[in-house]
């Protein structure tokens, strides 16, 4: 195991920490259970806090990633139905009746707004969790 000083006092200092596979290797070279180099004793140490601080932040960016591509993704559904209303043939018939997708028009507008509305959720509750 080959650690450089400036990485130890890194982790000493708390402004760093070793990763897992390090932590597994320290474990058991000096034969220390995981639960004990990481808790530490009954009060949990910087390094403990750290990492659980840590994983909440992970989670909350990825909950926050989520919510924005299924934001995106209901919005680019309304662009789809935009697109098709572009596309598709509209005609009247011998009696007189048209055939136009005027249903398109009004879904567009609801997936643009359920998926801005998702976006600006997800955004308002990561925010509010982050503080």
């Amino acid at each position: 195991m080959r650690v450089s000083r400036q990485a130890v006092s890194n982790w000493e200092n708390d402004r760093n920490l070793p990763d897992l596979e390090m932590l597994i290797e320290i474990s058991s070279i000096f034969h220390i259970s995981l639960d004990k180099l990481i808790l530490g004793d009954d009060n949990m140490n910087k390094m403990t806090e750290k990492l659980i601080k840590d994983t909440d932040e992970n989670r909350k960016a990825k909950f926050n990633m989520v919510t924005m591509i299924i934001g995106f993704a209901i919005m680019l559904m309304g662009a789809l139905c935009l697109f098709i209303k572009s596309i598709s043939v509209e005609y009247v018939d011998k009696q007189g009746f048209p055939h136009e997708n005027f249903s398109l028009i009004p879904m567009d507008y609801l997936f643009a707004l359920a998926g801005l509305i998702v976006i600006i959720t997800g955004e308002i509750i990561y925010l509010h969790h982050k503080h």
